[in-house]
């Protein structure tokens, strides 16, 4: 699925038991979500300087974080 520079792409990596979804943005990988530890318990990961990806996080704590951030920039 493509929008406006980002496109995410879902496949199967040899890698992971299940179904993996990258996501671009302007044909740059920025990260990729996993559920390997069940489908409500979805990660994500961000790939090092290498490429290689690094600090699996879950995705809700992510969010969370994220929004904190956001709301105390805009304080």
């Amino acid at each position: 699925m493509r929008s406006e520079g980002w496109d995410t792409i879902v496949l199967s990596d040899p890698d992971h038991e299940h179904l993996v979804a990258e996501l671009h943005h302007d044909a740059q990988f920025l990260l990729l979500l996993d559920r390997e530890d069940g489908r409500e318990a979805v990660c994500i990961s961000f790939p090092d300087k290498d490429g290689r990806l690094r600090n699996r996080v879950p995705l809700s704590e992510f969010l969370e974080r994220l929004r904190v951030a956001a709301d105390d920039l805009n304080q």
